[in-house]
């Protein structure tokens, strides 16, 4: 799906991410944020779109990630 699209879902409280992304992406509080997951399985947080790129965001490749947003 498009960016466009993946901001949809994030509206509605949902988590998207790129294909072959392990960061996810969510609205929480009015801002997007992103959950990145470490090899060891530990999540981490970080507010702002600071890493969400204009390649990103013209990328075609959004998914939904099936678990609930922060």
């Amino acid at each position: 799906m498009r960016f466009e699209q993946a901001l949809q879902a994030m509206r509605e409280g949902k988590k998207v991410k790129l294909a072959d992304y392990n960061t996810r992406y969510c609205i929480v509080y009015g801002s997007i944020w992103e959950e990145s997951i470490n090899p060891s399985g530990n999540v981490y947080y970080a507010g702002g779109i600071a890493n969400l790129s204009c390649y990103k965001i013209l990328a075609e490749d959004w998914e939904i990630v099936e678990d609930e947003c922060v």
